[in-house]
């Protein structure tokens, strides 16, 4: 039913709009009809008929044969007038002339027939014998002077025939004729009624064809409107869902990196727990180096002194008994000298020392074995130590090659925990991308969001408004500007209750405000009936509505009349849609609207060029007026915006930039 209503009104519009413009057309179509066309043709029939008709009319008097002269009288089927007076002089004037005979016709002529009337037309004079030379004629279709020709006939004047006009219908009377007739008067009709029927018809296909092509534009802007509604839909649930999912990401993210984090925790205490092993390992060998050095510093000391002690030993034992055995030899050498002088009992006494010593040398060999046995015990103390000193050694070894595998895990702990650092890295730069997608989405999905709100909010305001936040009148004022063409084709926007104040602390309501293409109307609506007119200056002085006997000051906010009040809104309105954000001038006006029953002719119609008082019949074309006097003038710039474009930016929308 919204819809249907709606639909109803421009259909009707249009149908009126377009009968109003047939109606016009018609008009001019009647007077061409009958004030041209039949007018030629009939001074192209009185002309004939002056070169014929008063010969045979002459005849017919002088022969008395008047029901002869009447059938010639009637042969134009009264379409106009063939009237016969007793005129006897040549003179035009012939005030005392009576009507003899005339064509029988129901027409207007007939009836308006006088004599006054046959005074300014033009005539033939009758004759005895019958005329032969026409003495008056027309010189041409289109001419309407009656000439003599210069020729006389002679014979006596018996009468005059005049050539009378047929009285066209009146336009109106025959256009509501016409009208009565439909549908039959669309086929049946002639004359001018024929082209009734073909300008009704060709109007009313145009405007047809226009009510169409109107219901086609809104009808695509309806379908771009949903079509951009459910995209938006669309666009905030896919926004949504990759919001979801990049926060699931940031999630798993998140998640990877603490793994990561856990893990290279436990990969830094397993490092460090390798170095101490490392350490300890490091320690040990060093223990055993420095032990096994000691025993084998130890054993070589120790076999060192043995061997030094044995052969100390040994060489003073030998070198007694070389000794020994030397002095013995001596004292054999003596003892054979004194054998040889006999003295036996001292060789005795040198063999048994001999025998002594020799059993010392023995004892001396035996215990040069024992030593040789104690060597080779210190030579198998040293094998077994040398063996222990190669098992410590290839311990060392062992050790060395465990520490060089857990230098290299250790190595390998460091590279991974390098890679894992730079994957934490990575990740944390992939987070910190994923946070600014995520803000720039959350950001565009609330610019969608305040945009449907902003939107929702101007459809709730328009209800509101509709639903009796405004008055009365203003509630007119609001119905006749959506009920123009402009607002119903989307080339106006309508606010209302709408606050131009620049601070928070101030408010600055207008009734209405209409955007268009380069001018933003401040529609301040008062409701006052009677005669408007202002105490002096219309600017600067109190304006006052008397209504009979009663005055009435005009209430206003913010200033001594209306003016003052629409001149803060506008003053306002230009510094929110100035130049240097609109790209060019953007035209600014206030107007101050009336009832219909107010008389506002006391008052400037124009204020000051950009202020207009006006009542609400002619508020539309007040606008309108203004919008064509403001496109005519080129020596300002004024802005590209578009009217969609000039609305954000009186709402402080974000504006696209105009394109070169």
């Amino acid at each position: 039913m919204k819809q249907v209503l709606p639909l109803l009104g421009r259909f009707l519009i249009i149908s009126l709009a377009s009968l109003g413009a047939a109606t016009f057309a018609n008009q001019a179509n009647h007077k061409e009809y009958w004030y041209r066309t039949i007018t030629n043709v009939q001074t192209a029939d009185f002309n004939m008929l002056s070169h014929t008709l008063p010969t045979k009319l002459s005849l017919t008097l002088i022969n008395r044969d008047l029901e002869e002269l009447q059938r010639t009288l009637d042969s134009n089927y009264g379409l106009f007038g063939m009237v016969v007076t007793d005129c006897k002089t040549p003179e035009p004037d012939c005030p005392n002339q009576k009507i003899l005979y005339s064509s029988d016709s129901q027409r207007e002529w007939k009836k308006q027939l006088s004599l006054e009337k046959l005074a300014g037309s033009p005539y033939s004079i009758l004759r005895n014998p019958p005329p032969i030379a026409t003495e008056s004629e027309f010189s041409d279709a289109r001419d309407r002077t009656w000439e003599a020709t210069g020729k006389t006939n002679s014979g006596q004047i018996i009468g005059r025939v005049y050539y009378m006009r047929g009285i066209p219908p009146s336009f109106w009377a025959e256009y509501q004729q016409w009208f009565s007739k439909l549908p039959n008067s669309l086929f049946l009709g002639s004359g001018a009624q024929k082209y009734y029927a073909l300008t009704v018809s060709l109007f009313g296909a145009s405007g047809l064809a226009a009510f169409g092509f109107i219901e086609w534009l809104l009808y695509r802007k309806r379908t771009e409107k949903r079509q951009a509604q459910k995209e938006r839909k669309q666009l905030l649930k896919q926004l949504e869902q990759v919001r979801q999912q990049l926060r699931e990401r940031l999630r798993q993210v998140s998640a990877l990196i603490a793994q990561r984090e856990e893990f290279l925790s436990e990969l830094t205490a397993y490092q460090q727990q390798e170095k101490q092993t490392t350490q300890q390992l490091g320690q040990m060998t060093t223990q055993l180096e420095d032990q096994l050095a000691q025993q084998k510093q130890l054993a070589q000391q120790r076999q060192s002194e043995m061997l030094e002690k044995a052969f100390s030993t040994l060489r003073e034992e030998n070198e007694q008994n070389k000794g020994t055995i030397s002095n013995l030899q001596e004292q054999i050498a003596q003892a054979r000298t004194q054998v040889q002088d006999g003295n036996t009992k001292n060789v005795e006494a040198l063999q048994q020392q001999l025998k002594a010593v020799q059993q010392r040398n023995q004892a001396v060999h035996a215990q040069g074995r024992e030593y040789k046995i104690m060597i080779g015990r210190l030579h198998g103390e040293i094998a077994e130590s040398e063996r222990k000193q190669r098992e410590t050694e290839q311990l060392v070894g062992f050790l060395r090659t465990q520490l060089e595998i857990v230098e290299r895990r250790e190595q390998d702990a460091d590279r991974k925990r390098e890679e894992m650092e730079k994957t934490i890295d990575v990740l944390n730069q992939e987070k910190e991308g994923g946070k600014q997608d995520l803000q720039v989405l959350e950001k565009r999905i609330e610019e969608l969001r305040q945009k449907d709100e902003l939107r929702q909010k101007d459809e709730l305001r328009q209800k509101e408004a509709l639903d009796g936040l405004l008055n009365d009148f203003e509630r007119s004022v609001l119905n006749c500007l959506q009920g123009s063409l402009k607002f119903q084709t989307e080339r106006w926007r309508v606010h209302t209750q709408f606050d131009v104040s620049q601070r928070r602390e101030i408010r600055q309501v207008t009734d209405f405000i209409v955007v268009s293409q380069s001018c933003v109307f401040i529609i301040e609506a008062k409701y006052y009936v009677g005669e408007i007119w202002a105490e002096g200056d219309v600017r600067n002085m109190p304006w006052i509505c008397q209504e009979t006997s009663r005055r009435k000051p005009i209430k206003s906010s913010g200033g001594e009349n209306p003016y003052k009040q629409v001149l803060g809104y506008t003053d306002n309105m230009r510094s929110r849609v100035g130049s240097d954000r609109a790209g060019g001038r953007i035209g600014v006006y206030g107007v101050v609207v009336f009832p219909e029953d107010a008389d506002v002719s006391r008052l400037q119609s124009e204020i000051g060029g950009y202020y207009r008082v006006t009542t609400l019949d002619r508020l539309v074309q007040v606008i309108q007026d203004i919008e064509i006097n403001l496109f005519n003038q080129t020596q300002h710039q004024f802005s590209l915006l578009s009217v969609e474009q000039l609305n954000d930016l009186v709402c402080k929308k974000p504006v696209k930039p105009i394109k070169s």
